[in-house]
């Protein structure tokens, strides 16, 4: 499977990473998410909507105050 490439300047990560243990995410036409440590690694693609379901359900936990959400809460892919 080949993998796509993406200019590097196009991915972003957390202001809040000071570890750089994170991810880097990429925003296009599909949403390409890769380890910030490995960044030649595989990349995860998905598309807009299930890419703004998962960030509203762990924005909407974080605002419950939720620190782990099952994996049923999280929307499939």
């Amino acid at each position: 499977m080949n993998q796509p490439a993406v200019p590097p300047a196009l991915f972003r990560k957390s202001s809040a990473s000071d570890t750089g243990n994170c991810v880097e995410v990429a925003l296009g036409k599909d949403v390409l998410v890769r380890d910030s440590k490995n960044s030649s690694a595989f990349l995860l693609r998905f598309s807009q909507g299930s890419w703004t379901d998962f960030v509203s359900t762990v924005a909407s936990a974080s605002a419950q105050g939720v620190s782990r959400v099952s994996g049923e809460a999280f929307p499939s892919v």
